[in-house]
């Protein structure tokens, strides 16, 4: 292992490009990186999105929100349009209720993307809904195991740590297994950031010796040799994103975290460009927030 990692996801390795398909959710989760974002704006069309993704050539492309699947027809729209484009296509959601009549173009959408991410956060559907504090209360696992039923290889699953939803070791294994039970073999496992109230720890709630420190050594990573889940579950692919103290103030820099910066003084990263591209068409150098949302 490395002693120090010079990259990590926050470094900008690869072009991306991150679409806030809508500012629109219909969930008020209390840790959401969007809850001092940008205020959700006008939408532009699918036609209008797609030529300014076109223009900048990224590697990837993540559709995110808000919540991207409250509008499965336009999302379907822009995907076609750009598939023949881009090299990678990610979408993220948590499953609203408007799947439920758009299940043909949410299938068609699946077909034409590279990966599914759905956001987890709890190991019953209730309690589910409770964090997200869901306007809709339907049953996102039982919709979850319709979709993957479909095609579960194209799914992986983002369990959120957080604490009142998936906050000890027990219910993290029950994410396994509801994971299991859908056919998805793709696990994300996310320490909550720029929440510090509901922060949890993965080596603290797997019982594990303190781990290398995540922004030193890199915050995006496979379970360590001897890790519970990992012996577990074998044929799994799964990855753990940690906090740090960059992103979280329960987490305390470390030795290795300031001497990595030190280094970086004379050692300047050469990153890739990070851009987003929201609804309504606004090109801009990373997430916008509330104070410098129209630059």
């Amino acid at each position: 292992m490395k002693i120090i990692s010079f990259s990590c996801e926050c470094d900008n390795t690869t072009n991306r490009l991150d679409v806030r398909f809508t500012g629109i959710c219909d969930n008020s989760c209390p840790f959401c990186v969007e809850k001092n974002g940008r205020e959700p704006q006008k939408h532009v069309s699918s036609e209008e999105l797609a030529k300014k993704t076109i223009d900048v050539s990224p590697e990837v492309v993540g559709i995110l929100g808000g919540e991207p699947l409250l509008y499965p027809k336009r999302v379907l729209e822009y995907v076609k349009l750009i598939r023949s484009h881009v090299p990678k296509i990610y979408i993220t959601t948590s499953l609203p209720f408007t799947i439920l009549s758009h299940l043909s173009d949410v299938r068609e959408i699946i077909d034409l993307v590279d990966g599914f991410n759905v956001s987890l956060l709890a190991d019953d559907y209730e309690t589910h809904n409770d964090v997200l504090r869901a306007k809709s209360r339907h049953n996102r696992f039982s919709l979850l195991k319709q979709l993957t039923d479909y095609s579960p290889e194209k799914f992986r699953a983002c369990i959120n740590l957080y604490k009142g939803g998936v906050d000890d070791r027990y219910k993290l294994i029950n994410m396994f297994d509801i994971a299991t039970k859908c056919g998805i073999k793709n696990i994300k496992i996310n320490e909550i950031q720029w929440d510090d109230k509901g922060y949890i720890s993965y080596e603290k709630i797997m019982g594990m010796k303190k781990m290398p420190p995540a922004y030193a050594t890199g915050c995006y990573s496979e379970l360590p040799d001897g890790d519970y889940l990992k012996e577990t579950y074998p044929n799994f692919n799964i990855k753990l994103h940690r906090s740090c103290w960059k992103t979280s103030k329960a987490v305390e820099p470390s030795f290795l975290d300031i001497l990595k910066d030190i280094i970086r003084i004379f050692r300047p990263i050469k990153r890739k460009p990070f851009r987003v591209l929201y609804e309504d068409g606004l090109l801009s150098n990373g997430w916008l927030n509330k104070t410098n949302q129209d630059k």
